[in-house]
């Protein structure tokens, strides 16, 4: 199975995982670099744009399908959410602790219901992850979807960001679930 998405251009950018060495790999490079030079950064901004793009293609491990990285502004500043395809939850299996795997919390998640056609039903979840206990030090939050139906689980999880972000990027998010199919590979 493969998932698909469409991104909105405007604020995602398709990070591949698994581009074959060479000219796939080239081209993404150079898609890339063609879509900061056009935007409206400082040319410095755009120089780190482009290594924060390619920071975010070294970052995906290889159970990691595919990611999507969230830019909310004309600022090197992006957001990493981490797209995988899993066999489908049984139906007793915790919702959100399968999203959430081991991340510690430092509350109780907001959760809310979510299906996405072709899919299946799951949840959205707003978390606050168990921060240093260094006093003014950042507190790591994060924005997770699952869903799941007869053929698969998705998983969509932001990696750690503020609050802030976390409610920028959660209607685009939950847009780009809606955009999600799965496609047979056969």
């Amino acid at each position: 199975m493969r998932l698909t998405v469409s991104p909105d251009p405007r604020v995602w950018l398709h990070i591949p995982n698994h581009l074959a060495p060479g000219q796939a790999t080239t081209e993404w490079e150079r898609e890339t670099a063609a879509r900061f030079a056009a935007s409206p950064m400082a040319p410095s901004d755009r120089e780190a744009a482009v290594a924060i793009a390619h920071a975010a293609r070294a970052a995906l491990d290889p159970s990691t399908g595919f990611g999507v990285q969230f830019w909310p502004g004309a600022a090197p500043v992006a957001l990493l959410v981490r797209a995988e395809v899993r066999p489908p939850l049984a139906a007793d299996q915790d919702v959100v602790a399968a999203l959430l795997g081991d991340i510690p919390l430092a509350m109780a998640p907001t959760v809310e219901e979510i299906t996405v056609p072709g899919i299946g039903a799951g949840v959205v979840v707003r978390f606050i992850a168990a921060g240093p206990d260094t006093p003014g030090a950042p507190v790591p939050a994060g924005i997770g979807i699952l869903v799941s139906g007869e053929l698969c689980a998705v998983r969509l999880l932001s990696d750690p960001t503020t609050t802030t972000m976390v409610g920028v990027v959660e209607e685009p998010l939950r847009t780009l679930a809606q955009s999600m199919r799965v496609e047979d590979d056969a």
